[in-house]
């Protein structure tokens, strides 16, 4: 809907479509999910729970870097920390539905090194942050063609 202004202005209402709201929505809750699932990263590190698909570790990359358990514990703190970051961008994208290309990338950029550290047995996860990253790249230069 238009509407008049006494300077002969038209501004149209930006109330989104619903097509231009579904995405926001379908891709702030995978975002979310992709999140809680590190958490078994944290309660396996911090021996809170035992899962048979995930054992508990002291060493990363493979078993050629031993960690101990101190490390194995920060290691944890970090997986909560990617589970944090991926509710809070998925919430965002949720409830405003804009682009949080930045805050997405990095904790899609902190969850890759985790998964690269827990390797193999994130290798699922690994590629999951890997076709976020492209996503948000592709999005970034298709918006700089359009600006340019």
């Amino acid at each position: 809907m238009a509407t008049m202004h006494h300077s002969t202005m038209v501004v149209l209402d930006a109330a989104p479509r619903p097509h231009q709201r579904i995405w926001p929505l379908i891709a702030g809750v995978a975002l979310a999910l992709h999140g809680a699932i590190h958490l078994m990263g944290f309660v396996v590190d911090w021996r809170l729970a035992q899962l048979q698909m995930l054992p508990y570790r002291t060493t990363a990359l493979a078993g050629h870097l031993e960690l101990g358990t101190a490390g194995t514990q920060i290691l944890g703190v970090l997986w909560l920390l990617a589970v944090l970051g991926f509710l809070a961008v998925g919430a965002g994208l949720v409830w405003h539905g804009r682009p949080w290309g930045l805050p997405i990338t990095g904790v899609a950029l902190l969850s890759l090194i985790l998964c690269i550290l827990s390797w193999p047995d994130s290798a699922f996860g690994a590629l999951i942050d890997v076709a976020i990253v492209a996503a948000l790249a592709r999005a970034a230069i298709m918006r700089s063609r359009h600006v340019a």
